[in-house]
């Protein structure tokens, strides 16, 4: 998967909550324009359409708001205390269009597959609130991967000088 515009992001506002050993760190994102190419792997019913196909897509993202939340505890390493991130929570709270092309949905049928993206571009609210939760519940573990690995160099003094 290949994501571009991240380096644009822009973080409105953070908070911190500390109490119990941990720390919570809080974001609230915005994103003017994402674009995402990966393969896709697909089989079942979207809009009352038979979908069973691999294949490539790309989607387009306008105006992205989210919060997004890392729960942390210190843990000391060689001397050092870093913060492990043990979850991320996100929720999207604004986006303003979704366009998505995916190739090969229906077997080489450029005409149904051309059809199919009309469909999902006209209705892409609707689709996205179908797949709001596997792709929140992805885009979480995803998170939680590169926090984990970012978090694991950085050490938490840098962040709070408490530690």
């Amino acid at each position: 998967m290949r994501t571009h515009g991240l380096s644009k992001a822009k973080v409105l506002n953070s908070t911190t909550l500390i109490g119990g050993g941990q720390y919570t760190l809080g974001f609230h994102v915005q994103m003017a324009k994402i674009k995402i190419e990966s393969e896709y792997k697909v089989k079942g019913h979207v809009l009352l359409l038979n979908l069973n196909s691999v294949g490539n897509m790309s989607a387009e993202l306008e105006n992205l708001e989210y919060f997004v939340a890392l729960k942390t505890k210190p843990q000391r390493v060689d001397g050092v205390t870093f913060l492990n991130v043990s979850a991320v929570q996100t929720d999207i709270a604004r986006i303003d269009k979704i366009r998505v092309q995916f190739s090969n949905l229906f077997g080489g049928n450029e005409e149904l597959e051309r059809s199919a993206n009309e469909l999902f571009n006209d209705n892409w609210r609707v689709l996205f609130d179908l797949l709001r939760p596997v792709l929140t519940q992805t885009y979480d573990a995803v998170l939680l991967n590169r926090f984990s690995k970012i978090f694991a160099y950085v050490p938490a003094k840098l962040l709070f000088e408490d530690l």
